[in-house]
């Protein structure tokens, strides 16, 4: 907060602040709900003058018959009615008045009885219902985001949507990502979070999230998608990633018409928390050889009491290994440890050029230039399949890459997906395995056009001079081949994978002679 804000920000101020904007406004309508009821059932002296409730007229028994009154005449959940318990009591301390006791004993008997009785007519109903939004499947995440990737709006309900994903938060969460937030991390991006619904206060260690690229699905590669975002936007300024005062919002009606738009039975009960749900069950589900929960919990942002927060904390790797899963990289193949799209250490006095011209504001926050190469390399990576996807009246294919195509080759031969430039992050130890156990299916695979070349070679070298095999000939001619084969071979076989300097980052290193 600057000086000035400070200076003209009173106690009261302070004070409100303890409570988010969203749950201000969710009190105001629940006290709305009780000025209706009032109203129309109540007694004119419960409101004063100017139309707000008059804690001294309006009693706990009156609140009483108002919840009755919602019960018997509305569709309200428990949790609804609960809700109405909290913004009368925070207009109690606004007013600087005592909440009365009842309002904590008595109002938790009735709530915990509600909840019951809600739990038993679900028993006696045959269907099962499931609570809240229902998880979004892998499935239907993809096609979500491939649809999301044509809207005319620029990018921004698809970065939304791989964001929240990738980083498995709220979306208000997503919602409050500034640029300063965004941190390049070797070959993954980082975003940190100074404030989540479990931590209101914002003490907790702020470590990155690292989300990483999928070169082989673009429709859900959130690299791809911050490339799209941040190039349809070249005015976008250091600040706010979605600037606006009601992003998730507008991104919720964006999902819900694109969620109504696809035929499918679950399409009706997807919403914004669905994600999160969704995500959470996929990185837990997809192997037995998965991220651990504690990773997963860290990540979301739930609590599991003081064990959670005392003695299980955040690990690097850990979070890196679950970025991978997230995004969508085949944990069961070598290509788990693909590096995003890049453009190698002499291709950078040219990137650095481009990249002014299409993020002009954004090039000067020296801490982006990595997070903006990374965009702009992903861009050209899957430029064909921009074309293909993209209306012709997308803002991206009028940006400054894709208006110049000699720009656009030039990027297109010197990108690449693997160097030393950057090392893989996140890679557990069986990654590796697999990438012995496919450099050997290749050489098997390759041995019989091996022996026949090499046999064709020795037959013409020796036999057709002369015009006769004999058999002493050819079991001579064979043991020579196989002698002069097999440790070419047995080298190809036991060659030692290459390292990853360091990058496994908490695994053991693999010792590839003998497998462990």
């Amino acid at each position: 907060m600057s000086s000035n804000a400070r200076h003209s920000t009173s106690l009261d101020d302070i004070r409100g602040m303890r409570v988010a904007k969203s749950t201000k406004a969710g009190y105001r309508s629940g006290l709305n709900q009780i000025k209706k009821w009032i109203v129309a059932h109540g007694s004119p002296d419960m409101l004063a003058s100017d139309g707000s409730i008059d804690l001294s007229t309006f009693k706990y028994s009156d609140f009483l018959e108002f919840i009755q009154w919602s019960y018997q005449n509305t569709s309200n959940k428990p949790g609804t009615l609960a809700s109405y318990r909290s913004a009368i009591k925070d207009y109690y301390k606004r007013k600087g008045m005592d909440v009365p006791i009842q309002y904590d004993d008595d109002m938790k008997d009735l709530f915990q009885g509600e909840c019951d009785v809600t739990m038993l007519s679900k028993r006696s109903v045959v269907c099962i219902k499931e609570s809240g939004k229902r998880p979004l499947g892998y499935s239907m995440y993809e096609s979500l985001s491939l649809e999301s990737l044509k809207l005319m709006d620029g990018g921004f309900a698809h970065l939304f949507l791989t964001l929240s994903w990738n980083l498995m938060c709220r979306s208000m969460s997503t919602q409050t990502v500034l640029f300063d937030h965004i941190s390049f991390e070797e070959d993954a991006i980082g975003v940190v979070f100074h404030k989540s619904k479990t931590d209101q206060s914002g003490e907790k260690s702020r470590d990155p999230r690292h989300i990483y690229a999928n070169p082989f699905k673009p429709a859900t590669c959130v690299f791809l998608a911050l490339g799209v975002y941040l190039a349809s936007h070249p005015q976008l300024a250091p600040g706010q990633l979605f600037p606006g005062g009601t992003q998730r919002d507008r991104f919720g009606k964006s999902l819900a018409r694109l969620a109504a738009g696809i035929a499918s039975p679950e399409s009706g009960a997807i919403g914004t928390h669905s994600i999160r749900k969704g995500v959470a069950t996929f990185a837990c589900s997809g192997s037995t050889s998965g991220p651990s929960m504690a990773s997963v919990c860290l990540r979301c942002g739930w609590t599991l009491g003081h064990v959670l927060e005392r003695y299980i904390h955040y690990e690097r790797a850990g979070d890196q290994y679950l970025g991978r899963v997230v995004a969508g990289l085949p944990n069961h193949k070598s290509d788990f440890a693909v590096l995003p799209p890049h453009f190698p250490l002499n291709a950078d006095d040219n990137v650095r050029q481009i990249v002014a011209i299409v993020f002009p504001q954004l090039a000067m926050e020296i801490h982006l230039w990595g997070v903006l190469s990374f965009a702009l390399a992903s861009l050209v990576y899957h430029f064909e399949f921009l074309v293909q996807i993209l209306p012709p009246t997308h803002p991206l294919l009028s940006s400054a890459i894709f208006a110049n195509l000699t720009i656009m080759a030039t990027l297109k031969a010197r990108v690449v997906l693997s160097s030393t430039r950057h090392a893989p992050t996140g890679i557990p130890p069986h990654v590796d395995l697999f990438k012995i156990i496919e450099r050997n299916h290749i050489a098997i695979q390759n041995l019989p056009d091996a022996i026949s070349g090499k046999l064709q070679h020795i037959l013409q070298e020796h036999v057709v001079s002369s015009g006769s095999i004999t058999r002493q000939f050819l079991e001579s001619a064979l043991s020579d081949f196989v002698d002069r084969i097999a440790p070419r071979a047995d080298a190809q076989a036991t060659s030692t994978p290459a390292t990853h300097n360091g990058a496994l980052l908490g695994w053991p290193a693999i010792d590839a002679a003998n497998g462990f």
